[in-house]
């Protein structure tokens, strides 16, 4: 998933309140709304700050980290109760913006690029530019999520007018939230919806446990990364991470994300999905980020090699309709000396201390192994593994929230999706079409369509099918002597067959 949005969740924001502009907010009871009335599902709104009407969102910017994505992120109220103006300034953005390997977690990394805020569609000439020189967390594992150093302190941003937002300590009652950030080809906008469910969340190598979702309009490339904000306390409640919109029918793909409960795999429509970052206020001491605070949620940071992480495969049964076991073994190295386990079919499990296994010495060669029989049915098969430091004592409160998470899924036949192609007529050749197919994950695999065509054609017989170039997915028909039957077809990605499309061109 490209920054866009799954860049595959929104960042934590910090405001005082004393630099609001008295018409910033529209009070509704006791309570302000922020979002100055705009209805949920609207479209997305481009601000304006020459007048510093939202100098209290001057704090979320454009974040562009060397080898990373474009993305949004928000410069984070990291001071303690002594009002620390020395300590760094962080900046709260998605960890897919500069981290797409979920074997690593990074921590303290080196780095550059650069924030810029104040990043309002008629602030262009007034930008307020810092240079990044610091990863302190990253991750797609788990969850998704990173915090980046600037070269300034926090003092000296906010002397320069750009106020940190504040982390929220609590998810609030009211629902209704804020999602405030600046997409690929514009600048800082609002958008404004309910905050909905939280599920487990895969899209293809990546999983996320407790993500929290709202249907806000226009996230975009360019919005992973960005603050969602209570509604009516301007705090942070999660980081924008990805989207199923515009994803099609694929599901646990990139860019097109799913949920996995019970082993059933589904996807919600024009949904998007947010790393919540209640309580990561734990992780900062003194102004300071300090990850090995107990209280801190972000967990612990082992790293992974030699891994597979998600595969496809047909589900069989015998003669009287049971299913024939099939063997998972998976192979992965860890640099812990110990590892614990779990295998289950809901996702968000993977999160949760009880119920993996016992310890288990890791191999020197970093070479271990962990075999299952699947034999419960179609579906999703999940696989989680964190590393340990030591073999005695259960696991820490944290210690599964950047669990390793693998898959594999069971698909059994019939596949009930039909070939997707659409029919175009070649420029400058009155008598020639193309057709393009198009692949689906998993129903429809690109690698296996195949086609034939004639004025007198058996879809049924097996002969004299052609493979569709896979690399462009499409082929060309010739209607010189008069209208071409064509037939159609492709498997899912475990080999179970499509149905076959009958169709004719010109149609």
């Amino acid at each position: 998933m490209e920054c866009s949005l799954f860049a595959k969740l929104s960042p934590l924001f910090f405001i005082t309140l004393v630099s609001l502009n008295p018409s910033t907010a529209v009070a509704v009871g006791k309570q302000q709304d922020w979002g100055e009335g705009t209805p949920n599902f609207s479209t997305a709104e481009p601000l304006n700050n020459s007048d510093g009407k939202y100098d209290h969102w001057q704090s979320i910017g454009r974040v562009e980290i060397q080898n990373g994505m474009t993305c949004s992120g928000t410069l984070i109220d990291t001071r303690g109760r002594a009002n620390d103006m020395d300590g760094p300034a962080y900046v709260l953005t998605s960890g897919h913006c500069n981290n797409l390997n979920p074997d690593v977690v990074l921590v303290n990394a080196d780095a550059s690029g650069s924030v810029i805020f104040n990043y309002f569609r008629d602030t262009a000439d007034d930008p307020k530019s810092y240079p990044v020189t610091k990863i302190n967390w990253s991750t797609i594992r788990g969850q998704d999520i990173s915090i980046v150093q600037l070269d300034r302190t926090i003092g000296q941003l906010i002397s320069d007018g750009v106020q940190p937002l504040k982390l929220a300590s609590a998810l609030p009652t009211e629902a209704d939230i804020l999602i405030i950030g600046a997409p690929m080809e514009g600048h800082v906008q609002r958008m404004a919806c309910p905050r909905e469910h939280s599920a487990g969340v895969i899209e293809g190598l990546w999983a996320w446990q407790n993500q929290v979702s709202n249907r806000c309009l226009d996230v975009v490339s360019g919005i992973s990364g960005s603050p969602v904000l209570g509604r009516y306390n301007n705090e942070v409640l999660a980081v924008v991470g990805t989207t199923t919109r515009g994803s099609g029918q694929s599901r646990c793909n990139s860019g097109a994300p799913c949920e996995v409960v019970n082993g059933q795999v589904s996807k919600s429509l024009n949904t998007n999905y947010t790393t919540p970052t209640v309580g990561l206020q734990a992780c900062f001491k003194d102004g300071l980020f300090n990850r090995n605070n107990g209280q801190c949620s972000l967990g612990p940071a082992f790293t992974f090699s030699n891994t597979t992480a998600l595969d496809w495969h047909k589900l069989e049964r015998d003669h009287s309709g049971q299913v024939i076991p099939w063997l998972w073994v998976q192979s992965f190295g860890v640099d812990r000396p110990y590892f614990r386990y779990k295998f289950t079919r809901t996702l968000a499990e993977c999160g949760v201390p009880g119920g993996y296994s016992k310890v288990f010495v890791s191999n020197s060669n970093g070479q271990n192994e962990v075999r299952r029989e699947l034999v419960d049915g179609a579906g999703m098969y999940l696989l989680c593994v964190m590393g340990q430091k030591q073999k005695i004592g259960p696991p820490g409160q944290w210690d599964a929230r950047n669990a390793r998470i693998y898959w594999r899924w069971m698909l059994e036949g019939p596949n009930k999706l039909a070939p997707i192609y659409s029919i175009s007529k070649n420029q400058g050749l009155p008598n020639e079409y193309s057709v393009r197919t198009f692949p689906v994950t998993p129903d429809l695999d690109a690698y296996k369509y195949q086609y034939k065509a004639g004025k007198e054609v058996d879809c049924l017989d097996e002969n004299n099918y052609v493979r569709v170039p896979p690399s462009i997915g499409v082929f060309e028909i010739d209607t010189n002597e008069g209208t071409v039957k064509v037939c159609l077809k492709t498997t899912d990605l475990a080999g179970n067959p499509s149905p076959i499309a009958d169709f004719q061109v010109p149609e």
